[in-house]
């Protein structure tokens, strides 16, 4: 019975996103995200090594090649358009997310970046998900600790693969 109890324990732990980073990583980096559920934190740390502008991007993934799995999740990705005084028209479904970002620093961690957010830009698409910029950030080389937590649930979403990307554009 123990066993059985330890096993089943061990199960639910595996299915639980990571609370904390285990692992250095480096960019660019996607890992999967499940912002349709409350409360669900996802924690990395990430060596940047360049001085440069830090893109933090939601990709919304749907069925490559099935046109009516893409069209659901064009609705919720926005439209990218913007006004003539540069306001976004149209940001799709709003994923309200609580992003933090921290350097790591041998004396402690040091709190750089605190925001809510829910209303992202689409950034683009592939053939397999869209992409929407959940802000850019100016980093220094370092190690930094980003922590994302979903802050409502969104059952549009409940069956649509999402990842988080930490990237930067080339120069």
């Amino acid at each position: 019975m123990y066993r059985i109890a330890s096993l089943l324990v061990a199960a639910m732990l595996a299915a639980i996103e990571p609370a904390a980073a285990s692992e250095i990583l480096s960019v660019p980096v996607v890992v999967p995200f499940t912002a349709q559920t409350k409360g669900t934190v996802l924690e990395l740390d990430v060596r940047l090594r360049e001085e440069r502008g830090y893109s933090i991007i939601l990709q919304l993934g749907f069925v490559r090649g099935d046109a009516s799995s893409r069209r659901r999740i064009a609705q919720f990705a926005g439209t990218g358009e913007r006004r003539a005084d540069g306001t976004p028209v149209n940001t799709g479904l709003a994923i309200p997310l609580a992003l933090s970002i921290r350097a790591l620093e041998p004396q402690g961690a040091t709190a750089l970046y605190e925001k809510q957010v829910a209303d992202f830009e689409l950034r683009g698409y592939t053939d397999s998900y869209y992409s929407k910029t959940i802000d850019r950030v100016r980093l220094v080389p370092g190690v930094y600790r980003f922590r994302v937590e979903a802050l409502r649930d969104i059952p549009e979403l409940d069956s649509t693969p999402v990842r988080l990307e930490i990237s930067y554009r080339s120069k």
